[in-house]
């Protein structure tokens, strides 16, 4: 049994971890913005998705109040759509050193943006992109 935990730890724990590659997408003195494609299965209801997390990281100490846009950009069916950004501006508040990151559970659009399907045939989104805009701190 101890062997097991053993094999557990070294091997099952670093995949683990390898899988959590966190992009940068943007960072300063005093915040950080990071992204990743993650692979988001719903057994209950039977949805396979693609989504793409944020993760916001407040390096001072004092709270920030973090206020942005986010624009998507995809093909479908070989024509570009793109969103035009949030309206109104959407808002982050992290409190001192604090670190927010999304998940497969959430549905918070500061969090979790849909990329696309993962089901064979479903998904006609392609080339899906974000990009951040109008960041304010304050």
């Amino acid at each position: 049994m101890k062997h097991l935990f053993l094999f557990l730890g070294f091997f099952v724990m670093p995949i683990i971890a390898f899988n959590q590659n966190w992009i940068p997408y943007s960072s300063n003195d005093k915040l950080k913005i990071e992204y990743m494609y993650s692979d988001c299965y719903d057994k209950t209801n039977g949805i396979n998705r693609q989504n793409v997390l944020l993760r916001y990281t407040n390096f001072t100490n004092t709270t920030l109040e973090i206020t942005l846009t986010i624009t998507t950009t995809y093909t479908k069916n070989d024509k570009e759509f793109q969103t035009q950004g949030d309206k109104p501006k959407l808002t982050v508040t992290l409190l001192p050193g604090q670190s927010l990151e999304g998940d497969c559970l959430q549905k918070n659009r500061t969090l979790v943006l849909f990329s696309k399907m993962l089901d064979t045939g479903a998904s006609v989104l392609k080339n899906f992109t974000i990009e951040i805009n109008d960041i304010t701190i304050k």
